[in-house]
C-alpha cells in the first residue's frame, strides 16, 4: 500500500502542471489503486526496496524492527521483479524553516537552536 500510494503522489506531482488531455486522467484521479492496477510490477519494485526498512531495526530505542517477520507477507524472489529505488526528494529551504522551527525546545520561543540542514 506504501508503494502504491508513493508513486500515486508522485504521479500527480509530476502530471500537475501539464495540460489535461481529453481522453487521459485528471492527475487527482491517481489513486494508489490505479496505481497497483495500472503498474502492478512497478509497485512491486518500490515494495521490494521498502521491505529491508521495515524489517530493520526502527530505531536505538528499539530491540525489534517495526514489522513482524512472522506475520510479514513477503514478495517471493521469483517473480522477475527488481527492486527500484526509492524516490527521494530535497528538501526546500521553506521545508528547512519549517523543520527548525518546529524542533524540541524552540516551540513559539525565541531561543536558537542548531539547524537541521545546512
Amino acid at each position: 500500500m506504501t508503494a502504491a500510494a508513493l508513486i500515486a503522489a508522485e504521479v500527480q506531482k509530476r502530471f500537475a502542471d501539464r495540460p489535461q488531455r481529453p481522453q487521459g486522467l485528471n492527475p487527482t484521479q491517481f489513486i494508489p489503486f490505479q496505481m497497483a492496477m495500472l503498474m502492478p510490477d512497478l509497485v512491486l519494485a518500490v515494495a521490494m526496496e521498502f521491505e529491508p526498512y521495515g524489517l530493520g531495526i526502527a530505531s536505538n530505542a528499539r530491540k525489534e524492527s517495526a514489522l513482524d517477520p512472522e506475520t510479514l507477507w513477503r514478495i517471493p524472489a521469483d517473480i522477475n521483479v527488481t527492486p527500484f529505488p526509492l524516490l527521494m526528494r530535497k528538501l526546500r529551504p521553506q521545508d528547512k524553516a519549517v523543520l527548525n522551527n518546529r524542533r524540541a525546545g524552540n516551540r513559539g520561543r525565541a531561543n536558537k537552536t542548531t539547524p537541521v540542514c545546512r
